[in-house]
């Protein structure tokens, strides 16, 4: 098989299966309250809640599209082309799957004017999700500091969440960890730039 058709099956399937997988886990979180009705909160329904809200948030879309670009790209566009393909492929099937469920995005009962809107406003901002982040994916190699746009989405999702997030267990475990991404960005800067002075 030709490299460049084995690099293309590889983006598939790998576009795919983590697309998928995100998609699935964001439909979870999307339907807590009813994992949360059936029966009390065992240890691994906790993990699965946990990664579910997780996966279904700002921050980890964009590391994912971030990831992608890394990956795939051979240079700025390609980078941003394969991102915004994965990106699409995630909320097609977040769309999908979800349109199953009562908690989930139903696309299939909105009227034509809803229905508009919400292909407009979630794939247009997966298609900008995606660019930005195979962009700054790629940039990353040559450019460290790019990744600075990672730390300030993290306190975007901060505060869209506001102190909603901290009032039960999954909530605190999810800003918990956030705020731990944030410190971990800000150190990697921090001991990056210490490098670069120390360089000089």
């Amino acid at each position: 098989m030709h490299k460049k058709q084995k690099n293309k099956l590889w983006f598939i399937l790998y576009a795919l299966f983590l697309g998928g997988a995100t998609a699935i886990l964001s439909v979870i979180s999307d339907n807590l309250q009813f994992i949360y009705l059936d029966g009390p909160i065992t240890t691994p329904r906790f993990i699965i809640s946990y990664l579910a809200i997780m996966f279904d948030s700002l921050p980890i879309w964009f590391l994912l599209a971030m990831i992608t670009g890394r990956i795939f790209g051979k240079n700025i566009k390609s980078a941003a082309t394969y991102s915004t393909i994965y990106t699409l492929i995630a909320i097609t099937i977040y769309f999908v799957i979800g349109s199953s469920y009562s908690g989930g995005p139903n696309i299939l009962a909105l009227g034509l004017k809803s229905l508009a809107y919400v292909l407009i406003t979630w794939y247009g901002a997966s298609v900008l999700g995606g660019i930005l982040g195979g962009i700054t994916g790629f940039v990353f190699r040559s450019k460290p500091y790019v990744l600075l746009i990672f730390p300030a989405g993290v306190l975007l999702q901060l505060c869209i969440n506001g102190t909603r997030a901290w009032v039960d267990t999954n909530g605190i475990a999810q800003s918990t960890t956030y705020c731990l991404m944030l410190a971990i960005s800000l150190w990697y800067f921090y001991i990056l730039n210490k490098k670069k002075v120390n360089l000089n």
